[in-house]
């Protein structure tokens, strides 16, 4: 069975939000079900999913303030429940004391799970590299959104808690997230119908700031993945032109990613608002991240597959997995290559999963599409060694 490398995926999420247990077998649930999970030990062992970045959310605190979900975090907050004492504060480095309490609590389960399970989280290039010889499930910490450095601090500050992120294990960073923060603005990321439900608003467009700037460059330097997806598109050629500058000064250049994403070409004209479609990657940018050897990890959510904001998994007449192969085959048509596509579900994000994926369990159904549509050599390019190598190439 050929390996399957998840460059995005939530458990994570709802062990810290949720107190979810990662070491046991879930049933497929609701994807907006907060205690259950599309992601748990039994079943990446079952899917034969050898590689995880296990992607760390503290909800930033613009989720309280929406139109429709203020009036319900009051009442949370009013019962007492923990839970609202789990989201981003408003202000100050506390966000990332909460990032670290994430980081640990997702260790401690692991750890508990030894007695029974293959599997190690790994805070290095050298620790991967073992735990590959011993055959291990191997679990890596990502974050989705800058935020997670913290807020209010001077851009020194917030290498530093990049730095000791990085010392926790941390090996990928997602710029953006659903709110402008301290490294850059947010281009969204929330459907029509869910924004509709809760009351987002769209922030305005921005670029990188001062410290994303230095923070970029700080990843590209000491080696860690810089991920683009929610990342507005003017952020996104701010990290263009830095590597570009890299290159030509001599320095060295890093691949970098689109962990869970589609591509714009594919979702016109199905996806009607605009601004969703500047959240997802266009032909020019596809040549971008093929010219700095990263790759785009196809996310498990018809929506940023082909537009189509009428999907969910409730129903059998759901489109399953095909838009996602169908988007693979239109970077390989681009690209004349597989090299720079890849795999990353956000499964356990909150999101809409195809009725054939509905648990991690199930991706079996995923991965022999892939050989069906790509033959067995692409199909191993594909499911893993593309993740791999970026690993290998932007991890230290």
């Amino acid at each position: 069975m050929i390996p399957i490398f998840d460059m995005h995926c939530h458990p994570a999420l709802k062990v810290y939000l949720c107190n979810a247990q990662f070491q046991k077998a879930h049933r497929p649930t609701s994807d907006y079900m907060p205690g259950g999970m599309h992601v748990d030990l039994p079943g990446l062992e079952a899917g034969g999913v050898k590689f995880l970045f296990a992607t760390h959310y503290v909800p930033e605190s613009g989720m309280k303030y929406m139109k429709n979900s203020s009036w319900l975090f009051r009442v949370l907050r009013w019962t007492g429940l923990k839970i609202t004492h789990r989201f981003e504060p408003d202000e100050g480095p506390a966000c990332f004391e909460k990032t670290l309490e994430s980081i640990r609590g997702f260790n401690d389960q692991v750890t508990s799970a030894h007695n029974h399970f293959n599997v190690a989280v790994v805070k290095n290039l050298t620790e991967f590299e073992n735990a590959c010889d011993k055959g291990k499930t191997i679990l890596m910490h990502g974050l989705e959104g800058g935020h997670h450095l913290g807020k209010s601090l001077t851009d020194e500050q917030y290498v530093a808690n990049l730095v000791k992120l990085k010392q926790e294990g941390v090996c990928i960073i997602t710029l953006a997230h659903f709110f402008p923060n301290a490294l850059c603005g947010s281009g969204g990321g929330i459907p029509p119908k869910e924004s509709r439900l809760l009351g987002y608003k769209r922030p305005e467009p921005s670029g990188l700031t001062s410290a994303g700037r230095q923070v970029v460059e700080w990843c590209q330097e000491n080696g860690m993945i810089i991920d683009l997806v929610h990342a507005t598109v003017e952020a996104r050629y701010e990290v263009y032109a830095i590597l570009d500058e890299r290159k030509k000064s001599g320095k060295i250049i890093r691949p970098v990613v689109f962990s869970h994403t589609g591509v714009r070409t594919m979702v016109h004209p199905q996806m009607i608002n605009e601004l969703d479609r500047l959240v997802l990657p266009d032909t020019d940018e596809l040549l971008k991240i093929k010219d700095y050897g990263g790759v785009l990890g196809m996310i498990l959510m018809n929506y940023w597959q082909n537009g189509d904001n009428h999907q969910d998994s409730i129903l059998i007449s759901d489109k399953g997995i095909q838009p996602v192969i169908d988007t693979m085959l239109h970077i390989k048509e681009l690209m004349g290559t597989v090299d720079h596509i890849a795999i990353g579900t956000d499964l356990d994000g909150f999101t809409h999963v195809p009725s054939d994926t509905k648990h991690v369990r199930y991706i079996d159904s995923l991965r022999q599409a892939i050989i069906q549509a790509f033959g067995e050599e692409d199909a191993q390019k594909i499911c893993y060694t593309n993740a791999i190598r970026v690993l290998r190439q932007s991890w230290t």
